[in-house]
């Protein structure tokens, strides 16, 4: 009986800890330091997530004391899942747009695949103006970025 419940014990504490495992991202966004509260994923059966404002050069997905790491080895794109690897050193993940604001990232722990939805930024160098009419606009249209001509600038401010 006596080797039952320890048994049971053993099986249960095996359980809690696995349950207990938080994951959090760790980047150079943030120094590298694994164990910051803002970027500590929520879970939810398996499956953790995290809201981030903004992300911007390479990360990884690992616990507080660098026991586990998941990364890839190809750069992320939005709304495509891809397959982890199970990493100690390298296999940094990286935005193939490079910087993302409103980004919801998954972490699938039992199938080791992350997923990225969020929305690329957008810059529009070389501005300029003549006047109080804009020179070049940009306008989006079903999330594709469509440039306007000087012309087409001019005839619809006026």
């Amino acid at each position: 009986m006596r080797k039952i419940l320890t048994l049971l014990m053993m099986v249960f504490i095996c359980i809690a800890s696995q349950a207990a495992t938080s994951f959090y991202l760790t980047g150079t966004f943030n120094g590298w330091k694994p164990d910051q509260s803002q970027y500590q994923f929520k879970e939810s059966n398996g499956i953790y997530t995290l809201k981030v404002s903004s992300l911007t050069g390479d990360f990884k997905v690992t616990t507080s004391d660098w026991s586990q790491q998941f990364g890839c080895d190809s750069p992320i794109e939005y709304g495509k899942t891809y397959k982890c690897v199970r990493a100690s050193n390298g296999h940094n993940m990286i935005l193939s747009e490079g910087t993302a604001n409103n980004i919801l990232i998954t972490f699938d722990l039992a199938n080791q695949t992350v997923r990225v939805d969020g929305n690329a930024t957008l810059y529009l160098v070389g501005i300029s103006t003549t006047g109080r009419h804009p020179r070049f606009m940009l306008s989006i249209t079903a999330m594709v970025y469509i440039p306007f001509s000087p012309v087409t600038s001019a005839a619809i401010s006026r």
